[in-house]
């Protein structure tokens, strides 16, 4: 009998193990979205365009697909495989680094509900959308309006980004790509997010994510308040 509990005990750690490290077989959002749901789900094309100019076109490199209950977003890769090669990096590694995400300290902060991200074999990914949000760049480059309130809001929020970022970046190489393009305030529960997910797997130096680049962003958008 007490060999029987020993064994037990063993199991039930080896299974506790698996569930809260493997980053593939337990994923959250396998779990309550299977693969029937998936099928199922009605997606709708939505317009998105970069509006940075690279080695690849960003409007042929992937396309956005919005569920009809605008709960989850699906993002469709077309020319991944070409990015990886010339990062070597291979797709496994490339699902493990953005699964890995939520476990990251101050960086899982930034990632909205990371433990809901699905990733397909060839890198295209759903995960939930953020419906009631602001996109920093449209508010920097496109001259957005809002109300003053919920700008000091944002501004505040920079401010705590570019602030963690620094923390972060003191034990660690930022990683990722913050550029304002990439950064969403979320109106609901007052917080800024970097919704590209596939950057975080792709740039191992982070494109934007200095103190200057952030004060620059805060100090555009403090005129705002004039």
């Amino acid at each position: 009998m007490k060999n029987f509990y020993i064994l037990f005990i063993i199991l039930f750690i080896i299974l506790l193990y698996f569930l809260l490290f493997n980053n593939y077989t337990y994923e959250l959002f396998t779990n309550l979205f299977n693969s029937k749901y998936l099928s199922d789900l009605k997606l709708k094309e939505i317009e998105t365009r970069s509006p940075y100019k690279a080695k690849y076109n960003y409007q042929g490199r992937f396309k956005i697909y919005l569920s009809e209950d605008e709960e989850i977003i699906y993002k469709e890769q077309f020319i991944l495989k070409e990015f990886l090669e010339d990062k070597n990096i291979n797709i496994e590694d490339y699902k493990s680094i953005i699964y890995n995400l939520k476990n990251i300290k101050i960086i899982n902060k930034y990632i909205y509900k990371p433990e809901y991200i699905y990733i397909k074999d060839d890198g295209s990914y759903y995960s939930y959308y953020i419906k009631n949000s602001i996109r920093i760049y449209d508010l920097t480059n496109k001259n957005k309006e809002v109300d003053k309130n919920i700008l000091n809001k944002i501004i505040d929020k920079l401010k705590e980004c570019k602030n963690d970022l620094k923390i972060y970046k003191k034990e660690n190489k930022l990683f990722g790509d913050w550029n304002t393009s990439n950064l969403l305030y979320n109106i609901d529960d007052n917080r800024i997010y970097n919704i590209d997910y596939e950057g975080f797997a792709l740039y191992n130096i982070a494109q934007e994510g200095s103190d200057e680049y952030f004060d620059k962003i805060i100090e555009k958008l403090s005129k705002k308040l004039k």
